[in-house]
């Protein structure tokens, strides 16, 4: 079961002569890990060899033996752990042949019996066309190999993508639009800037951009400058379609391993851009370029006036007179404080971004009439006002509220303007004013920090695996981004005030036939622990404590107990093992340790190993301890420790390095018990 760790010199001899019949390796120097048989390096070590069934006889000569190649060699090297050629001479071999293995390839070998790999790790099977390569989505290389994605159809960057549909968005502008167009759509988000750039790399005026969808995917589209800083009106266009009140582009994506172009111009349905205003538009009678709708030529608009694009008809008179109405609107926005800066946009500026904000006094001169708007809230960093949307925490109207538009994808708010207004609200609600804040400690927001509020974050924890989250951010009393038991210790401390216990500063946990206690040099504010356990568990928690609460899911137990007034914890029924303890007094974590009432070792892990595993120890009281790791033939391999220990838990690891793949069995052994955990070492 132990023949050698690959550097040693082994002999087959006759008994009583001591002949040398035949050898592994030469006396003398060292090889170094093992000996190279058959061109392999290091085969005798972590390797099976067996000998040709050419070989009839031994020999002494380990040079010629162990050969220089596969051919001259006596010796075949397979991977270790080979068993298939134990007990018995001569045999004959099944050599591997690498080889491309799939039929469906244009190297495909039928003489391969294991299929090869490149350095990529990629197979080297070549293909014509994705319908032929054997994953339904994947990479098709320049080299005719391929490779199945690894995070997306992005991967195939310098490859085809395979089993989707490919499209190509083309983009040709007008003089007169300035900046990167972007491709925004129902796929993405609208998202913005979001990888979605076009470019136009060869300076022919066409912006183009990829991307690949599954087939018959239909999304809606338009495009867009520089993010959201600019975008196409397609208002009314044959080409475009409307849903809920958006007029974007649409298409529909193709079969797998197909591509089409969606080529546009600006604002149009056409593919290229016309000089002048485009068909079906005519130039307003201001001379500056602004075309507008030909429907629009008539009442007001050749007025003489220069009105806005997109104004609505009704604003116009007939006698040559601007009598588009407007009145001042001031927001006054509750809530924002900490922003370094607040603007309020919606479709009386055009979603510029810039409508009413901190630097006009929130006011905005406003068409008279139903508008929809967002409140930002910028961070103002360096460079900020080039993309004030992207700086933005964006406060939407709280979908189902009164001042809810009733847009589920894009929940703004309302506002109906007839007249010089105000308008005060909460930003992110319809209240005029925000509700007033309360302690982080008051997590139930009654207005006052007591047992309520402990009780409810002892609850939170129980019931949701240790994440909570309350209304406001309450509960966060140490301000780590968590509600936890921490924070619980940190409000007992505000509900107990002045007391004159100092804190704790060491714990021990003693376990007595079930019954559990901890025994502390001060004040302890909290004790949470997580135990396994079999279906037969029960548990009794003291009566003598702030708080004392548990939950059990399955054979795992959660308790908690906050400000204990005694020693005693619990009373459990049940085999039982400490998966997690945490004691805490009125600021830290207490250093604790576990003194159980009988010699217990526990788990090791990783388990299987390779090549070290840990596990701990719990000892009763202080004692002799020997703690020593056996294989399956019951011969000692190992000494962990041998000599004294003192009561409670100590951590030990084996390195079995110099050990060979198996079963061991580390058992430790005191005055008066026995323990015993069973190990895999898998090289």
């Amino acid at each position: 079961t132990y023949l050698s760790n690959g550097d040693d010199v082994f002999a087959l001899t006759q008994m009583g002569s001591g002949v040398v019949l035949d050898v592994i390796g030469t006396t003398g120097d060292d090889p170094g890990s093992g000996w190279e048989v058959a061109g392999v390096g290091n085969a005798t070590k972590d390797h099976t060899i067996v000998r040709k069934s050419s070989v009839t006889s031994g020999t002494t000569d380990w040079a010629m033996s162990a050969g220089t190649n596969a051919d001259d060699s006596e010796w075949v090297v397979f991977d270790q752990n080979t068993w298939d050629y134990l007990g018995s001479h001569p045999h004959e071999f099944v050599m591997d042949v690498e080889g491309c293995m799939d039929a469906n390839a244009t190297n495909y070998d039928p003489e391969a019996t294991v299929q090869s790999y490149n350095e990529f790790d990629t197979s080297t099977c070549t293909y014509a066309s994705c319908a032929d390569i054997p994953t339904e989505m994947g990479c098709l290389w320049e080299d005719g190999t391929s490779s199945e994605w690894w995070d997306g159809w992005w991967n195939c960057e310098g490859g085809q993508v395979c089993g989707l549909a490919e499209v190509v968005f083309e983009l040709n502008l007008p003089e007169d639009i300035a900046g990167t167009p972007h491709v925004n759509g129902s796929y993405n988000g609208w998202c913005g800037s979001c990888y979605n750039a076009m470019s136009d790399d060869d300076g022919d005026g066409t912006w183009s951009h990829v991307q690949y969808f599954g087939a018959g995917e239909v999304h809606d589209y338009k495009f867009t400058i520089d993010g959201w800083s600019n975008q196409e009106d397609l208002y009314g266009l044959p080409c475009a379609v409307e849903t809920d009140g958006y007029w974007n582009r649409q298409f529909t994506a193709g079969d797998a391993n197909t591509s089409q172009t969606q080529t546009f111009c600006w604002g149009t349905c056409e593919a290229e851009c016309a000089t002048g205003c485009p068909d079906g538009t005519v130039a307003d009678c201001a001379g500056d370029g602004d075309c507008a709708p030909a429907s629009w030529v008539g009442d007001g608009w050749c007025d003489g006036t220069d009105q806005p694009f997109g104004a609505d008809l009704t604003c116009y008179d007939n006698d040559g007179g601007d009598c588009l109405v407007t009145s001042m609107v001031t927001f006054d926005i509750d809530g924002v404080d900490d922003c370094g800066f607040v603007s309020v946009t919606g479709t009386f500026d055009d979603w510029s971004g810039w409508g009413a904000n901190t630097d006009t006094g929130m006011m905005a001169e406003i068409a008279n009439g139903d508008h929809e708007y967002v409140i930002l809230c910028v961070n103002t960093v360096d460079g900020w006002w080039y993309d004030i949307w992207a700086n933005s925490t964006i406060f939407n109207a709280p979908i189902d509220g009164s001042c809810w538009n009733g847009n589920y994808d894009y929940p703004n708010y309302t506002l109906s303007v007839d007249g010089d207004m105000t308008v005060s609200v909460c930003a992110g609600s319809c209240e005029e004013t925000c509700a007033p804040a309360y302690a982080a400690s008051d997590v139930n927001a009654d207005g006052a920090t007591n047992v309520q509020d402990v009780v409810s974050i002892v609850g939170c924890i129980l019931d949701t695996a240790g994440v909570c989250e309350f209304d406001g951010g309450n509960g966060d009393v140490n301000g780590d981004g968590l509600v936890n038991v921490q924070d619980v210790v940190a409000i007992v401390g505000t509900i107990l005030g002045g007391r004159t216990t100092s804190d704790a500063t060491d714990a021990t946990l003693n376990i007595n036939d079930g019954s559990v206690s901890l025994k502390a040099d001060g004040f302890i504010g909290a004790v949470q622990m997580t135990l396994s356990h079999d279906a037969g568990f029960a548990i009794n928690l003291t009566d003598k404590a702030m708080v004392a609460d548990y939950r059990t899911n399955g054979n795992s137990t959660t308790l908690i107990v906050i400000a204990p007034e005694g020693d005693y914890l619990f009373d459990a029924t049940g085999e039982f093992t400490f998966e997690e303890v945490m004691v805490y007094n009125s600021e830290a974590e207490v250093s604790t340790s576990i003194v159980p009432n009988q010699l217990a070792l526990s788990k090791a892990y990783p388990n299987p190993f390779n090549p070290s595993t840990s596990l701990s120890i719990a000892l009763p009281a202080d004692g002799f301890v020997s703690i020593s790791v056996y294989n399956v033939m019951g011969q000692q391999v190992d000494v962990l420790h041998s000599g004294n220990m003192s009561a409670g838990e100590h951590n030990l690891t084996w390195n079995a390095s110099n050990m060979t793949s198996g079963v061991y069995f580390v058992r430790a052994e005191s005055s008066d018990a026995v323990a015993v955990q069973k190990v895999m070492l898998m090289k």
